[in-house]
């Protein structure tokens, strides 16, 4: 029996698991709809656990830019 890649995705240990960004500071901002502390959504949050690693890494690879688009919102307002 031969392994098709699908079959080895589903079965093969993955030693570095992508980490969640939370830092268990969970409250939804209202006007961004981003969580304050990891700046994922709540549907992110949410689907975490369950989502493949590129997914993951996808959503981490946005934060960086929610954060500062949130900082310059809050700067704005004050």
């Amino acid at each position: 029996m031969s392994f098709t890649p699908d079959r080895l995705r589903h079965t093969h240990w993955n030693p570095m698991p992508v980490k969640s960004p939370c830092i268990g500071t969970c409250v939804l901002d209202p006007k961004s709809g981003y969580c304050v502390g990891c700046f994922r959504t709540g549907d992110e949050i949410g689907a975490w656990m369950g989502l493949s690693d590129g997914t993951k890494k996808r959503i981490l690879s946005k934060l960086p830019n929610r954060r500062k688009e949130s900082k310059s919102a809050h700067k704005a307002s004050a």
